[in-house]
């Protein structure tokens, strides 16, 4: 499967120029993700930049790249699921160390069951909260969802891929770039 290769390419070229970034939040996730009504397992990574206008909003809203790859079996069969979606990302930091965030993606997926392969479209909308650790944690400035550091989060999608509809539940690490 070749998406899996690109989705990490895409993910590595990303992060440099994520870190680069002086005037706005950049992020990068990796999790342990499933889908649920299935036995499909896998990893989900996302890279996310802070929109770069000149306006306050900038903190509260993202452009994103989530990508996930999904394995099991289906009546002996196997089953590879990997999306590649892009979007948009809205946060609220009600506390010091609490990030609520809320997402809508569109993109492509590549599933293969035994030997057929379907290509198509995919999409996304969730959410979830992360909860920043070290010194991601400090009280942050009046207006602002910006510190750089650690953070654990859990988010919960709902995907649609090859036509099917599950939820995809994931809990993982990252960190904030400033």
């Amino acid at each position: 499967m070749r998406l899996r290769p690109l989705c990490v390419v895409l993910m590595l070229l990303l992060a440099p120029t994520t870190a680069r970034a002086n005037d706005h939040v950049a992020s990068i996730f990796g999790a342990l993700s499933f889908l649920t009504g299935s036995t499909h397992s896998g990893g989900h990574g996302t890279v996310e930049v802070a929109l770069p206008i000149a306006h306050p909003i900038h903190d509260d809203l993202g452009l994103l790249v989530d990508s996930s790859v999904h394995g099991g079996t289906d009546e002996g069969n196997s089953v590879t699921k990997a999306t590649l979606m892009f979007g948009l990302r809205g946060l609220r930091r009600p506390h010091a160390r609490l990030i609520l965030f809320a997402h809508f993606l569109g993109g492509f997926h590549r599933s293969q069951i035994g030997a057929a392969v379907d290509n198509g479209l995919a999409g996304s909308a969730g959410g979830g909260f992360d909860i920043l650790l070290g010194v991601a944690g400090r009280t942050p400035k009046p207006g602002t969802t910006g510190d750089p550091g650690w953070m654990l989060r859990f988010q919960s999608d709902w995907v649609r891929v090859a036509g099917e509809n599950s939820a995809r539940v994931s809990f993982g690490g990252g960190y904030r770039f400033k």
